[in-house]
């Protein structure tokens, strides 16, 4: 008989849900992420597991946050994919069942929001019952040859990338805290331009940085030009796609193409590595120039939900600035 139920993350058998989730999931769903999360914000990371006589054969990662008398669980937050995963080889029911047990648990406990973000094309009817947002993001084929891969560029694409491929720039892998305090600069600068503070604090970084460092899942290059870092990328390679997370740049990096160097050379490097699929992260409809930018690699746009439940409480609640 299966048994369903929540386990904390210390107690956890980490070895065994991270193998589990290498066989599928995304990067989002092994131990590391969920440690990034604990270590930096007020949140406490657990996966609710499906166990069949001592067995993990399935389970959903996911995050609790305690505010004032709230408590709300994401998996995953701040709109990273998350979701129920199974085993190979098991019933699809059981996938179901983690979900409505992992719901009925959250009400059982007094959860004020559930939030659940799926990377998958169909609408997920066992969660019917949660207020279903559509998402966006841009999946690049990477099977094609380099020269036909050139041929799917925009106009503008093929315009900039030459001058950018000419341009004198360096790639260095960020390795050290002190690579991630520049990376972090050019975060700021980039949030500065564009009117905002950036939502993750600087010891966030760091620990992404220590939490995947013994593992081949994180590429973080940074692009330099004439010894000034202009460009970074952080970028999540599982499985068969890679995934585009977070980037930074500044005004330099704009004026000589450094994005353009960027990723041409992410492509190229991936499709070296046999990576099918890269996944240039979410697409929202209010950043008309970035989806352009996404689209003009060849790029085409693929939808994705996020399933949402709230008391209405917890809805007036974040409608104050800064409640998250």
């Amino acid at each position: 008989m299966i048994e369903y139920y929540p386990v904390r993350l210390e107690k956890l058998d980490q070895e065994k849900w991270d193998s589990l989730v290498r066989n599928q999931g995304s990067a989002f769903h092994l131990t590391a992420w969920l440690k990034t999360w604990e270590q930096s914000f007020p949140f406490e990371s657990s996966v609710y597991l499906a166990v069949d006589n001592g067995e993990i054969v399935g389970g959903m990662p996911f995050c609790i946050r305690k505010k004032f008398k709230f408590k709300e669980a994401y998996s995953m937050p701040r709109g990273c994919y998350g979701g129920a995963l199974l085993n190979e080889g098991e019933d699809p029911d059981i996938r179901n069942s983690i979900e409505s047990e992992f719901t009925y648990w959250c009400l059982r406990e007094e959860f004020t929001r559930i939030n659940i973000v799926e990377f998958s094309r169909q609408v997920n009817t066992n969660l019917d019952t949660y207020d279903i947002k559509p998402l966006s993001t841009h999946l690049l084929n990477l099977k094609y040859s380099s020269s036909e891969q050139l041929e799917k560029l925009a106009s503008s694409h093929r315009r900039n990338l030459p001058k950018a491929v000419d341009k004198d720039f360096t790639t260095e892998i960020i390795q050290d805290r002190q690579g991630v305090k520049t990376y972090f600069n050019m975060l700021q600068e980039t949030a500065r331009r564009q009117g905002r503070q950036p939502f993750y604090r600087l010891e966030f970084y760091n620990a992404l940085l220590q939490n995947f460092e013994d593992d081949d899942t994180l590429y973080w290059p940074i692009i330099y030009f004439e010894g000034r870092p202009v460009a970074s990328a952080i970028v999540f390679i599982h499985g068969n796609m890679a995934v585009y997370w977070d980037g930074a740049s500044n005004e330099e990096a704009l004026e000589k193409g450094a994005n353009f160097y960027l990723f041409w050379n992410l492509i190229k490097m991936l499709k070296e590595m046999n990576i099918e699929l890269l996944n240039f992260g979410a697409s929202p409809r209010k950043h008309p120039g970035l989806r352009r930018f996404k689209a003009g690699w060849g790029a085409e746009r693929m939808p994705y939900f996020e399933y949402n439940y709230q008391k209405p409480i917890s809805r007036l609640a974040r409608k104050v600035k800064g409640f998250f």
